[in-house]
């Protein structure tokens, strides 16, 4: 992925991180894309692994070598305004490029990108060109931190 521009899908990996490092139960797809079964709908929470789960993401994403970074947060969600501002300061102690903004239409923007998108939404997911799933590779990254992980593999 070096030198590639990539778009991600904020409170999709950011949540699913936040459950890992919080014990919580990962779901393992037959498309190998780690997801949670964390559910919000318009309502989201900073969680007291919030932070932690913004550094993992800069750090790893900053490990592929993309050429930009842009992370989307959206913008009708409970606190996304203050989920964005973590992660543009926290990219911004780490010398990282990595920006963060609120958009409303957030899918729609994934869908419609050339650049790689990471995400484990499958509707994204199916209308787009490159994709990556971000959450697991991040997961899979620092997993003796995450150790023990309550991953049950569906296929």
């Amino acid at each position: 992925m070096v030198a590639r521009p990539l778009v991600i899908d904020g409170l999709n990996v950011i949540t699913t991180i936040e459950v890992a490092l919080a014990g919580g139960v990962l779901l393992l797809g037959r498309d190998a894309c780690i997801r949670d079964m964390a559910s919000f709908h318009g309502n989201y929470r900073l969680v007291q692994e919030t932070e932690r789960a913004v550094a993992i993401l800069v750090d790893v994403v900053e490990s592929m070598s993309p050429s930009t970074v842009m992370v989307y947060i959206d913008r009708p969600v409970s606190n996304s305004g203050r989920l964005a501002e973590i992660i543009r300061t926290t990219a911004a102690a780490k010398g990282s490029d990595l920006q963060a903004v609120t958009a409303d239409r957030v899918d729609e923007t994934l869908k419609a990108s050339t650049a790689v998108v990471a995400t484990a939404d499958s509707a994204i997911l199916d209308a787009c060109d490159d994709w990556l799933n971000l959450a697991r590779t991040a997961i899979e990254q620092r997993r003796a931190e995450l150790d023990p992980l309550w991953l049950l593999a569906l296929s």
